[in-house]
């Protein structure tokens, strides 16, 4: 739900209803107002979303920002690129030529142009795609974190061509820098590392991808689910805990990933594999663990331990009477070559020899049921199984 307040709505409550708490001093963009306002038993009455509408409403809102922090960053790359050329061209550093005829000022004049060049023509397909192409979103999201996150390099690289002329006042350089880092901090932050966006790609969330709109497009209610399987707990497979909080839906995990979840998400170790946002031990979630290497969770559905990517990542085994088994095998293979060509996943493992224990292992297990083996993160492999059958029994 989202109100609309205007002045003569704050006029109309009590002082104490509405309350600025303070007006934060920002390094940068200095001439935007950000108070931090607190509201208390205010009263408004213009409704500009109605309750269950107004997600969508931010979603959109947040979504055109994003296309505009590309074209801010844009604007930033631009100017610091002109001030720096005009440097490289004029100044001789007392030598016989300007500057920009050394072979590392030219390159880092590239650099940045490359950047700028690059960074307008994905804000321009960002902006005209707004509410036109079905992947407008996923455009929008892309600029704003690779123009921004360009943004601030091109000025270090601008800064660096300059030299220490480029720290004082007067250049400016120094206002284009506290502008550009403020970039990547808008709308949440740019989270996500190249390395973790290569491992994470979210190509689509539409309000079709959310969990209980999905579930319901199998014909059945969130409220249906009887119990929940964590193979792991990485925030790209637990991230939807929050639809069970105070429900009392059991969710099954092994006792050593729930550990180690908690260790990881507690100390900051695993570099934000792990958070505390779905790991609350304020009995809200019904955490079931278990210690067992293998765990018969009922009649055709057996859990196996099988760590190296995750110290308990446990892998599910389903025996159906028509379509015969499958193996659900999470992150111990995120696509079909980790398990065909014995690839690991790099810095993403934290057991090669347990992970190739566990590998060998799922391999003779596929071998004895001929099973059909389902990856963790292989849409290939999804999709096909999808087209296949409109359901496997």
């Amino acid at each position: 739900m989202i109100l609309l307040i205007t002045r003569k709505d704050v006029a109309n409550n009590s002082p104490d209803a509405y309350k600025v708490v303070s007006h934060p001093e920002t390094i940068g963009h200095r001439a935007v107002s950000g108070p931090h306002i607190r509201f208390q038993n205010f009263v408004a009455k213009t409704v500009i979303a109605a309750p269950g509408a107004g997600a969508d409403i931010i979603e959109a809102a947040f979504t055109a920002s994003a296309a505009l922090v590309g074209a801010m960053a844009v604007a930033i790359m631009r100017r610091c690129f002109e001030m720096t050329l005009e440097f490289a061209k004029s100044d001789t550093r007392n030598g016989s030529e300007p500057i920009i005829n050394k072979q590392s000022v030219a390159d880092l004049l590239i650099k940045m142009k490359t950047r700028c060049e690059a960074s307008r023509a994905l804000t321009w397909k960002a902006c005209a795609s707004l509410e036109k192409w079905s992947e407008a979103a996923e455009t929008a999201y892309l600029a704003k974190v690779f123009c921004s996150d360009n943004a601030v390099q091109c000025v270090v690289e601008g800064m660096n061509a300059v030299g220490i002329q480029a720290y004082q006042a007067r250049s400016q350089f120094g206002v284009l820098l506290n502008d550009a880092m403020c970039l990547p901090l808008f709308d949440g932050g740019n989270k996500w590392n190249p390395a973790s966006a290569d491992v994470f790609p979210r190509t689509r969330y539409e309000p079709h991808n959310r969990l209980p709109a999905a579930i319901k497009a199998a014909g059945y209610d969130i409220k249906d689910v009887k119990a929940v399987i964590m193979g792991h707990l990485h925030l790209d497979h637990a991230g939807g805990l929050e639809h069970f909080l105070n429900t009392g839906v059991p969710i099954y995990v092994h006792e050593e990933e729930f550990k180690h979840a908690c260790w990881g998400a507690g100390t900051k170790a695993e570099g934000g594999s792990y958070l505390p946002d779905y790991l609350p031990l304020d009995g809200s979630l019904n955490w079931q663990t278990f210690n067992d290497s293998q765990l018969d969770l009922c009649t055709g559905v057996t859990l196996h331990l099988s760590p190296g990517h995750t110290p308990g990542l446990c892998i599910m085994q389903v025996n159906l009477s028509q379509d015969g088994t499958f193996i659900w095998t999470t992150d111990q293979f995120h696509v079909r070559e980790n398990y065909e060509n014995n690839h690991a996943q790099g810095w993403l493992l934290r057991d090669h020899k347990s992970w190739m224990d566990s590998t060998n292992f799922i391999r003779r297990l596929q071998r004895l049921y001929s099973a059909t083996i389902i990856f963790g993160h292989d849409v290939e492999v999804a999709t096909a199984l999808i087209r296949g059958k409109p359901f496997y029994q």
